[in-house]
């Protein structure tokens, strides 16, 4: 698992080797999952949650988990208490790097978009070089694939 925080929240991708036990189609899963989670991020990272969050969770079957949560400031809220409203959006990761020359080969797709370069990785193989030099890509990785120019693969 890896954690960011932002202004307002945190960011945190967890790999898909540490959720394929999970079900993540019904709500309630998810929530009981997710109040695990926030004890976890408790008692190994020292960050503790309460209020109502936004959450954001952007799936990809082969390689895991981004969750955006945003707090909302809200003028009463239960000392304690932790509420959440959580959408769910299934999505293929994209990581975004400078140097293209370390992924030439057939496991990835590389993709040229507006002066930046994103790598889709074709297979479930852990790529740690890919995790340390790539920025994880979320958000519009559809107008990326669409819309990018694809500069290796098929």
């Amino acid at each position: 698992m890896k954690v960011e925080e932002m202004e307002n929240g945190l960011i945190i991708f967890i790999r898909r080797k540490e959720i394929e036990d999970i079900s993540f189609e019904e709500v309630e899963d998810i929530e009981n999952y997710f109040r695990t989670l926030f004890l976890q991020l408790e008692e190994f990272h020292h960050i503790s949650l309460d209020g109502f969050y936004n959450i954001h969770v952007y799936l990809d079957p082969t390689e895991g988990m981004v969750l955006k949560l945003e707090k909302e400031e809200m003028e009463f809220c239960p000392f304690h208490q932790l509420e959440m409203r959580i959408v769910k959006e299934n999505v293929k990761f994209l990581y975004e790097v400078e140097d293209i020359f370390d992924f030439l080969n057939p496991n990835y797709d590389i993709y040229s978009y507006q002066h930046h370069f994103y790598i889709q990785k074709k297979t479930k193989k852990e790529e740690y070089l890919l995790y340390e030099l790539g920025k994880i890509i979320y958000e519009d990785t559809d107008k990326i694939l669409k819309n990018g120019l694809l500069l290796t693969g098929e």
